[in-house]
C-alpha cells in the first residue's frame, strides 16, 4: 500500500487558486489542477517530500495554502474497517454518503472532474466539501467566499504565506 498523503504539492495549476503551492487537502488541490492544461500535482506523506518535489519541479517560489486538512483517512478495508462517510465535493449531487457503490459512486462515475474521498468522520467530509467549494469559487470568481466555515478560509485567507525557497549547493 502506498504512502498516506497528508500534503499535496501543486507545481502547475490555476494561478488564481494559489498555484504553485502546497495544501493539506485534496479538496483544495483538485479544483486548482482540474481542467488546467498540463497540470502537475502529487501527494506526499511529509511536508519535506512535498517541498522537495516543488523544488525539483522548478518552483523556487510557492504558496502554502490554508484550508481544511483532510484529517485521518478512513480505515482501510484490509483492516476490516469501514469509512463512516464518502464525501462528494464535485459530482452529479454534492454531499456525504454512507455507502460507496450504491450512493457515492453513481454520483461521480463518468462525471468530468469529479472530486470525492472517504473519511472516518462526517466533520472531516464536510470540511473537504467546503474546501473544494471555496477554492472553486476563488478560481472562477463566483462571488464571495464564506470565511466563517472552519475558521478563516476565505479568499484572503486561502494563501497563508509565499515561500521563497532556494536550493543549497
Amino acid at each position: 500500500m502506498g504512502e498516506r498523503k497528508y500534503f499535496y504539492a501543486i507545481a502547475r495549476g490555476h494561478p488564481s487558486g494559489g498555484a504553485p503551492g502546497i495544501t493539506t487537502s485534496w479538496g483544495v488541490a483538485q479544483p486548482i489542477t482540474s481542467g488546467f492544461p498540463n497540470s502537475r500535482v502529487k501527494g506526499f506523506g511529509t511536508l519535506e517530500k512535498a517541498v522537495r518535489y516543488m523544488l525539483n519541479s522548478g518552483c523556487n517560489t510557492f504558496y502554502f495554502l490554508n484550508g481544511p486538512t483532510d484529517g485521518e483517512k478512513s480505515v482501510s478495508k484490509l483492516d476490516g474497517g469501514k469509512p463512516s462517510s464518502y464525501a462528494v465535493a464535485n459530482g452529479r449531487e454534492v454531499g456525504q454518503y454512507s455507502e460507496y457503490s450504491l450512493e457515492a459512486e453513481p454520483r461521480v462515475n463518468r462525471y468530468g472532474h469529479a472530486c470525492h474521498k472517504s473519511f472516518s468522520s462526517i466533520d472531516a467530509g464536510k470540511s473537504f466539501i467546503e474546501g473544494y467549494k471555496q477554492t472553486w469559487r476563488q478560481i472562477h470568481n463566483k462571488g464571495p467566499v464564506d470565511s466563517s466555515v472552519d475558521g478563516d478560509h476565505g479568499v484572503a485567507g486561502l494563501v497563508d504565506k509565499l515561500y521563497m525557497v532556494s536550493l543549497r549547493d
